[in-house]
């Protein structure tokens, strides 16, 4: 019987537990996303891509620590669900993994693509959100 290595465990726990402190827009969500006129963080995840999210759950991790406010609206969407594509046109053309910021309706930043390094995402998501462009 093989067994699991430590480092995934811990790898996985740390992956659940950043995602679970963050609001979340899934398949049993009826609403679209919320309107503001404040920016809106995004994460736009995957099922099946989960394991070349590193990069952002690194960022995150950071990020969290810089603008705790910020990540702590964030909100977590499901790019693989039905939900999301039928009421979401602002985003829905997005490829997970990806952030976006959302300020009065319009897409003000948006990161995605597995080449991307975090420390790319960590600075232009803190330079967006803290309006220095």
């Amino acid at each position: 019987m093989r067994r699991i290595h430590p480092i995934a465990i811990l790898f996985f726990s740390m992956c659940s537990l950043i995602l679970s402190s963050f609001s979340s827009l899934s398949e049993s969500s009826s609403a679209a996303l919320p309107t503001t006129e404040e920016k809106q963080l995004l994460f736009i995840t995957s099922k099946d891509k989960y394991m070349l999210e590193n990069e952002y759950y690194d960022a995150l991790i950071e990020l969290k620590d810089k603008v705790p406010n910020e990540t702590n609206q964030m909100i977590v969407i499901e790019a693989d669900s039905k939900e999301f594509n039928e009421t979401s046109p602002i985003v829905n053309h997005i490829q997970a993994p990806a952030i976006a910021i959302i300020e009065k309706g319009k897409i003000k930043l948006i990161i995605q693509g597995i080449q991307v390094e975090k420390e790319e995402i960590v600075q232009q998501v803190y330079r967006n959100l803290k309006g220095q462009h």
